[in-house]
């Protein structure tokens, strides 16, 4: 099911998560999280930033994308508290 959520109540899990599924995309068309220029993430509580950060520092390494982080109300599904949109150079051949 595409919409089971995650870590409810817990944004470093559903970071966790957002990054495994980043991964997987990013590896189905030969990418890596090297090739992600831009990332935008939403959070419902701007203060979870310390939290998730980890997590991010850890899945992109020494690539620092350029980043904008954006407080909201609420997000898609209840329960949500993060949400994350890469902007993705595709290698070519």
């Amino acid at each position: 099911e595409h919409d089971r959520l995650v870590g409810v109540g817990d944004a470093l899990a559903q970071t966790v998560q957002i990054l495994d599924n980043l991964d997987r995309v990013l590896r189905s068309v030969g990418a890596t999280a090297r090739d992600v220029l831009k990332v935008t993430v939403f959070l419902v509580n701007v203060d979870d930033r310390t939290r998730i950060d980890p997590a991010r520092q850890a899945f992109f390494g020494d690539a620092r994308p350029a980043s904008t982080l954006v407080e909201v109300s609420r997000l898609a599904l209840p329960g949500m508290l993060v949400e994350i949109e890469a902007v993705v150079g595709i290698p070519g051949d």
